[in-house]
């Protein structure tokens, strides 16, 4: 949609199967979100209004790799051939140090 000013407020875009690749939104409070997906529909990153970006990485099964949030942490995850969730391991960079945490589930 584009507002009285030319402005987009919201942008869509899709790949030629229809699946969403680009969203971009503007809020009434003129808060803007824009998100990345890849052709299978995974959201790739997360853009905030504030520039705080988030992003994700697939296996060629749709299952997410890994996950890097606004606030610096790091989520890394293991799958069985089944694709079944065997670990999950989180990470953050405190000033020269590394703090981890490893979860594994059974």
């Amino acid at each position: 949609m584009v507002n009285r000013l030319g402005i987009a407020e919201n942008l869509s875009e899709y790949n030629d199967n229809g699946i969403l690749i680009y969203s971009f939104g503007i809020n009434s409070d003129g808060f803007c979100k824009e998100y990345i997906f890849d052709d299978d529909g995974n959201e790739l990153t997360f853009k905030d209004s504030n520039g705080h970006l988030s992003e994700s990485t697939y296996d060629d099964s749709g299952n997410e790799l890994t996950f890097k949030n606004s606030k610096g942490f790091w989520h890394e995850y293991t799958y069985d051939a089944s694709g079944d969730l065997l670990t999950h391991k989180t990470s953050k960079v405190i000033g020269m140090n590394i703090l981890m945490m490893m979860m594994v589930i059974c």
